[in-house]
């Protein structure tokens, strides 16, 4: 915990945006990053995404879609 929250500490130092921050996972990472922001308040909003391993393993024949909801991700 405490290496995460020096991590994310650093990569803001170095000018990270903190106004959206993508989450690849929607169970156990957006549920423990969405902990962590809640205590500290790194970012203003946090945008879950299945993670590409799921994505290759169990919907590989949706990847195209997959795809262009990354491409079209609200801040990029």
């Amino acid at each position: 915990m405490d290496f995460m929250v020096w991590n994310i500490r650093e990569q803001i130092e170095m000018g990270l945006s903190t106004e959206v921050c993508y989450c690849h996972g929607n169970d156990k990472n957006e549920k423990f990053l969405g902990t962590l922001n809640e205590k500290y308040g790194f970012f203003e909003k946090i945008v879950a995404l299945e993670h590409p391993r799921f994505i290759m393993q169990y919907r590989s024949a949706s990847r195209d879609k997959f795809a262009e909801k990354y491409i079209t991700l609200p801040g990029r």
